[in-house]
C-alpha cells in the first residue's frame, strides 16, 4: 500500500522514509491544528503511531479528541515559560499567532480578527508529564512562535531523533531560521535538509538517518496525495453505491419476474377453476334434464295408471252390473249345465 501524503510540503513523507522501519513510534506536533487537512502525522497515526498534538484552538483540539484517541490531545500553546499569551486568530486556517510583527502583516492584508487568552507549557514540562521513552520526531509548525517553542525544551534530557521546524516568515519564502537555529546547533542537532518550507535536524547520536533525508520526495517513496487518494475513495464508494443499487434493481426484476410466475399461475388456476365449475353446472344442468325427462316420465306412468285404474274401475263396474243383472241370475243353471259337458 502506497503511503498517503496528507502534510502541506511532504513534509510526512520525507519522515517516514526515514522513519518506516520503527513500529508503533512516537512524535510530538506542535501546533497541530486540523487532525487530517495538512497534518503531518495523520499517515503515521494510520499507521499505528500515536504522539501528543499541542494545539491551543479549541475547535482543533476538539477534532484531534474525536479523531485520534491514542494520542495525547493538549488544549494549549508551548512557548519557552508557562503562563498564558493572547493568541490571535484571524479567518485563515492554520495562521493563528501570538507574533506582534506576523499579527501587524495579517492585518495589513485584509486579515482581522481576534484575540483568545491560551495556556502556555514549555515542551520540557510536557515531556515530563506524558513522555515514557524515545521521540521519534518532533515538529513545530508555530507562525513565527519558533524559538520561543525551542528554548522551552530540555533537549539535553529528551532527544528527538529528528526536529522539523518552519523556517520562513509566515506566507513567504523569507528564511529566518536565523534567529533560532542556534538552539538547536547547541543542542547537537545537525541540519540536513530544507523543502523551501521547513527545515530539517537530526539528533548527532541518529547520523544514521541523514542519507535518508538527502533528497527530496519523488518516485521511489511510493506515496499517494491525500486529495488523490480521497478522490479514489469517493470514486470506490460511488461505484459501490451504483453496485448495490444494480444489485437491488435486479432484486427488484427478479421479484417482479417471481410476481408474474406466482400470477400466471394464479391465472391458470383461476382458469382450471373457471372450467371446474362449468363443468359443474353442465353436470347440473344434465342433472336437471334427467330429474325433467325422468319427471315428465313419471307423470306419464302416473297419467296411464290413472287411466288403467279408470278402465279397471269402469270394467269392475261394468262386472258388477252384469252379475247383479236378472240374465245372469236367469242364466246361472245353463252355465252350470255348460260347465258339467265334457271337454
Amino acid at each position: 500500500m502506497n503511503f498517503i501524503s496528507y502534510a502541506q510540503n511532504f513534509e510526512d513523507v520525507m519522515l517516514w522514509r526515514a522513519l518506516n522501519h520503527i513500529e508503533k513510534g512516537f512524535y510530538i506536533d506542535v501546533g497541530a491544528n486540523d487532525p487530517t487537512i495538512d497534518s503531518v502525522t495523520k499517515s503515521f497515526y494510520d499507521h499505528g503511531w500515536h504522539g501528543i498534538n499541542i494545539e491551543p484552538l479549541e475547535v482543533h483540539h476538539k477534532d484531534l479528541v474525536e479523531e485520534r484517541p491514542r494520542d495525547i490531545n493538549l488544549c494549549c500553546a508551548a512557548g519557552s515559560t508557562s503562563g498564558e499569551i493572547d493568541l490571535f486568530v484571524c479567518d485563515v486556517r492554520g495562521w493563528a499567532t501570538a507574533v506582534d510583527t506576523v499579527i501587524e502583516k495579517h492585518t495589513s492584508e485584509g486579515h482581522p480578527g481576534v484575540f483568545h487568552r491560551v495556556p502556555v507549557l514549555t515542551l520540557a514540562d510536557i515531556c515530563r508529564q506524558h513522555v515514557k521513552g524515545e521521540i521519534h520526531f518532533l515538529k513545530i509548525d508555530v507562525e513565527g512562535f519558533e524559538g520561543q517553542v525551542l528554548q522551552g525544551m530540555n533537549f539535553n534530557e529528551y532527544r528527538p531523533w529528528i526536529v522539523v521546524v518552519e523556517a520562513t516568515r509566515p506566507n513567504s519564502t523569507t528564511e529566518v531560521h536565523q534567529q533560532w537555529e542556534i538552539y538547536l546547533q547547541a543542542a547537537h542537532y545537525r541540519f540536513v535538509y530544507a523543502d523551501g518550507l521547513n527545515r530539517f535536524y537530526i539528533a548527532t547520536e541518529h547520523v544514521e538517518l541523514e542519507q535518508k533525508l538527502k533528497y527530496p520526495p519523488n518516485t521511489f517513496d511510493e506515496y499517494t496525495l491525500a486529495a488523490h487518494y480521497q478522490a479514489e475513495q469517493r470514486a470506490l464508494q460511488a461505484e459501490q453505491r451504483a453496485k448495490q443499487a444494480e444489485m437491488v434493481l435486479q432484486d427488484a426484476q427478479l421479484e417482479i419476474q417471481l410476481a408474474a410466475t406466482l400470477a400466471q399461475e394464479a391465472e391458470k388456476r383461476a382458469q382450471h377453476a373457471e372450467e371446474k365449475t362449468q363443468e359443474a353446472v353442465s353436470r347440473v344442468k344434465i342433472i336437471e334434464a334427467v330429474a325433467q325427462d325422468a319427471d315428465r316420465r313419471a307423470q306419464i306412468a302416473e297419467a296411464l295408471a290413472q287411466t288403467a285404474n279408470q278402465t279397471a274401475q269402469r270394467i269392475e263396474n261394468e262386472l258388477k252390473a252384469v252379475y247383479s243383472s236378472r240374465s245372469w241370475r236367469w242364466t246361472q243353471p245353463l252355465r252350470w249345465l255348460f260347465k258339467q259337458v265334457p271337454k
